[in-house]
C-alpha cells in the first residue's frame, strides 16, 4: 500500500512539475507584456510632463518596477537574464535626459520588448503543452518503473 501510494505521489510531483514549466513561460509573456504597457504609460505621461518617480510609483507595480535607494529596479521572477539586462538598462537612465531623447528611448525599448513579447509568445506556444505532456509522461514512466 505504501509502494503505491510513494509511486502515485511521484507521479503527482512529475506532472506538476511540467505544469509548473509551462506556468513560467505564461508569466514571462505575462511580465514583457506589463512591461511593454508600462513603457507606453510612461511615454505618455513623460509627454504631459511627470516626474519618473511619479510614474514608476504609479505604474510601475504592475510591471514588477519598484523604486529603491532612488533607482529603479525591476523583481526578476520569470524572467530571461536578457529581458532582465534590457529591462534594467532601459531603468537605469531613465528620467535623466530631456523629453525627446525619453520619448525616443521609450520608442525603442518599446519595440525591444514587443520582439521579445512576440518571442515569448511563441515560444509559449510551442513548449507549454509539450512540458506538460513531458511531466505527465515522466510520471507515468516512473511508475511503471518502480512497479
Amino acid at each position: 500500500m505504501i509502494k503505491i501510494v510513494g509511486i502515485l505521489l511521484l507521479m503527482a510531483v512529475c506532472s506538476a512539475y511540467g505544469f509548473y514549466r509551462a506556468n513560467m513561460l505564461f508569466c514571462r509573456k505575462k511580465r514583457l507584456k506589463a512591461l511593454c504597457l508600462f513603457i507606453e504609460s510612461a511615454e505618455n505621461k513623460i509627454r504631459l510632463g511627470s516626474e519618473m518617480q511619479q510614474i514608476v510609483l504609479t505604474d510601475g507595480a504592475a510591471a514588477g518596477i519598484y523604486l529603491e535607494n532612488l533607482n529603479f529596479l525591476i523583481k526578476k521572477e520569470n524572467l530571461t537574464p536578457s529581458d532582465i539586462a534590457l529591462a534594467e538598462d532601459f531603468l537605469g537612465s531613465l528620467g535623466m535626459g530631456d523629453m525627446v531623447g525619453e520619448l525616443k528611448r521609450c520608442q525603442t525599448y518599446k519595440s525591444l520588448i514587443e520582439k521579445e513579447y512576440i518571442n515569448a509568445e511563441q515560444e509559449a506556444k510551442q513548449k507549454a503543452a509539450l512540458y506538460q505532456k513531458l511531466g505527465v509522461f515522466l510520471g507515468l514512466l516512473v511508475g511503471i518503473v518502480m512497479i
